[in-house]
């Protein structure tokens, strides 16, 4: 769910009843106080980061908006083709889809309207709604299509079922945006999001998977208050000094890469004439090599400038013209907590009814790795962090008669500039062990996915058998 911040459910505007199966998973469940994403706080690099375990220079996307200098061309999350182009997103880090179907037979991904989850990566592809992405078809598909399309895809009696799946909604963020964070309007889409939550219990059930799945809810960021104040980036810099490929008009971080001939007169005017850090009026200017930015994992890149502008809290980054949204995102999560999202989780694997310490979304990865019994790929995720959210640590069992499938969904409702509220749910079933008839197949109606090595193994949690389902 995009843009679900941290507290949106504390508010005190919001009935029991708004939000009832929100507690359900609560009460069946764990939650923390909050999780803790990474800079900026957009939409595609947490994403990028839930998926990966990777920070931003790390797996490569680096913001909603960004040139590349060595494709010499420039990624918009609003382009509908570059969403499936793999040179946007298949820059050495592996999503967990990837990880899943290379982890052994009966593993298959699904991506629903993910962001950076519909183009192909290592050369394998999630199975998909054809031509469907965020921005060309969020506003059409209904919540409810969705969810069915996803278990669906859960229950496909062909050998090509998934046993991962992310799907992405786009809400709270939208309202988050126009209307401010804690404006009526967020509350009521955080009620349909709830009678969400409902609709997948209730098919949960009639599928019969109810309590064979682990469900983790969260978000890749949260939304703070506009304050009405904006830095007009014109009296500071002449455009001609600079270019930029982040979002000019209205930004909370913003690139800028000094023209030629132009360095001393950029560098002068954000750093004074020693070209040390310097703190303005409503945002700060950092090197990209500089420490502030290596602490926050955003300067080891090429797709990252030479210089990083960041607003204050409360500011945007624009110009005289700028009419900014009433809600926004994309400030440094260490020091503005708004911006931090939530987790929730619930199913056989985890505790029921307690409150962990707050993690790093990095922390992610490796915890669905774990519950899915893969390998993790290079990530920098700690699966310390996140243990005591489990019931009992998974265990690889060895046996001639079983192998597992492990279903995860992941939901995610994300921002238009920034933002994910996640539902991953696993299911851990037990199948017979037996030879695929056909493979490599394709279907019309899907992505292609290739054949995975057989496996052995399977996973299950102690204790499975005590959780009753949602």
């Amino acid at each position: 769910m995009d843009g679900f911040r941290h507290d949106y459910l504390d508010q005190t505007a919001l009935n029991k009843s708004d939000i009832s199966n929100f507690q359900h998973f609560i009460d069946h469940g764990v939650k923390t106080s909050h999780i803790r994403n990474i800079f900026p706080s957009n939409t595609f690099p947490n994403h990028m980061t839930i998926l990966t375990g990777q920070y931003a220079e790390e797996h490569g996307v680096v913001d909603n908006v960004f040139f590349d200098p060595y494709l010499n061309d420039t990624f918009n999350m609003y382009n509908f083709y570059q969403n499936f182009q793999s040179k946007w997103f298949d820059n050495g880090a592996e999503p967990i889809w990837v990880t899943n179907q290379k982890g052994g037979r009966g593993r298959n991904s699904g991506s629903i309207l993910w962001p950076g989850g519909v183009a192909p990566v290592k050369c394998i592809e999630p199975r998909i709604i054809p031509r469907a992405t965020l921005f060309n078809l969020s506003d059409t598909i209904s919540l409810q299509y969705r969810i069915d399309v996803l278990i669906d895809w859960f229950t496909d009696t062909n050998f090509n079922a998934i046993n991962f799946g992310m799907l992405y909604f786009e809400e709270p963020d939208l309202s988050g945006h126009k209307y401010g964070p804690l404006s009526k309007e967020v509350r009521e889409q955080i009620k349909l999001l709830d009678q969400a939550l409902g609709y997948l219990r209730e098919k949960l059930n009639k599928t019969g998977l109810s309590e064979k799945m682990n469900i983790i809810l969260t978000s890749d960021h949260g939304m703070n208050q506009f304050e009405d104040r904006v830095v007009d980036l014109d009296t500071i810099l002449d455009r001609s000094w600079y270019t930029t490929h982040s979002q000019y008009k209205s930004s909370i971080d913003l690139m800028v890469l000094p023209r030629k001939g132009h360095e001393t007169h950029v560098s002068a005017a954000l750093f004074g004439e020693d070209g040390k850090v310097k703190d303005h009026e409503g945002f700060y200017a950092w090197w990209r090599n500089g420490t502030e930015m290596k602490n926050r994992y955003f300067s080891k890149n090429r797709r990252i400038m030479e210089i990083i502008l960041e607003a204050k809290k409360g500011w945007v980054i624009g110009n005289n013209a700028t009419k900014a949204n009433k809600g926004n995102h994309g400030y440094n999560p260490q020091t503005v907590s708004d911006v931090w999202p939530f987790f929730i989780a619930a199913g056989p694997a985890f505790q029921k009814g307690i409150t962990a310490p707050a993690f790093d979304m990095v922390d992610i990865y490796p915890l669905m790795c774990h519950i899915l019994g893969l390998t993790p790929a290079q990530n920098r995720g700690n699966l310390d962090n996140v243990k005591g959210l489990l019931k009992n640590p998974p265990v690889w069992y060895k046996t001639l008669e079983t192998t597992a499938v492990t279903f995860i969904v992941v939901v995610i409702l994300a921002a238009l500039v920034g933002g994910i509220f996640g539902i991953a749910a696993v299911c851990q079933s037990r199948i017979s062990r037996r030879k695929l008839l056909f493979q490599n197949r394709r279907r019309l109606d899907l992505s292609p996915i290739r054949s995975l090595p057989e496996t052995d193994s399977m996973l299950r949690s102690d204790g499975d058998e005590d959780f009753d389902g949602f």
